[in-house]
């Protein structure tokens, strides 16, 4: 049977993503699934490939890695990516950040199940803003600037709804810019496990979000009823650019 799995990079939204493409591409396709989610998440296995695995399979020939796949946001298609990715006649693909798409909607509700379970296992509904700020990765910067502005737009004068600083950086220094830069307002430090900080962030009724696998996925999980991000990050209708 033809069967595709992914190759793990990155952190905890990189991995995401990574899965949420492959599973998608097996749905789409009918091809078997060769990692299988522990407690929700796809960033733990109770079946992982092994690597003896991987060489058999090439030496085989059956292995082929998904490679040269550029993303495909033409028309704003729903997951899509270039037409041969479904082509190949190997019957064991790897996928990796070549092969990765910018939306995942195409399943939306299938991936839910998958990652939070069918009473989809989430914290209750916060009232308030939640913000991740993107700081651990040289890579990505956007000045505290992009966040103020952002946050301008949400959180209007009179407006006493807490807000929750989500981040991978220094949150007591983005805690303490937040609260001159809203002074009056109750700021709040994120300090939970990284699953913890995803659903929380996604169960704000507005998220503002980073350049960051992370923020998506806070932000695809939710409900909420404002998402604000990057401009060249805005791959869904409903979220709003800044």
């Amino acid at each position: 049977m033809d069967s595709i799995t992914f190759r793990p990079s990155g952190r905890s939204g990189n991995q995401l993503q990574l899965w949420a493409c492959a599973r998608t591409l097996s749905l789409r396709y009918g091809w078997d699934y060769l990692h299988v989610p522990v407690d929700h998440f796809p960033m733990d296995y109770s079946r992982v490939r092994t690597r003896l695995g991987d060489l058999g399979a090439a030496a085989s020939g059956r292995y082929r890695r998904l490679a040269g796949h550029d993303w495909d946001t033409s028309f704003n298609v729903t997951g899509h990516l270039a037409p041969e990715t479904g082509t190949h006649r190997s019957r064991y693909r790897v996928l990796d950040w070549s092969g990765v798409f910018t939306r995942v909607d195409e399943f939306r509700d299938q991936l839910l199940t998958e990652l939070l379970g069918s009473e989809r296992d989430r914290p209750a509904r916060v009232d308030g803003v939640g913000v991740h700020v993107r700081q651990d990765d040289a890579g990505y910067p956007l000045p505290l600037d992009f966040y103020d502005a952002a946050l301008d737009r949400l959180l209007p004068a009179g407006d006493h709804r807490p807000l929750t600083v989500f981040t991978d950086g220094d949150v007591d220094a983005l805690v303490a810019h937040f609260g001159r830069r809203f002074p009056g307002r109750d700021v709040r430090p994120a300090r939970g496990t990284v699953r913890q900080d995803l659903l929380h962030l996604a169960a704000h009724d507005q998220v503002v979000m980073s350049f960051s696998w992370f923020s998506y996925w806070a932000a695809f999980l939710s409900e909420a009823d404002r998402v604000l991000c990057p401009a060249d990050f805005c791959y869904y209708p409903r979220w709003e650019p800044v």
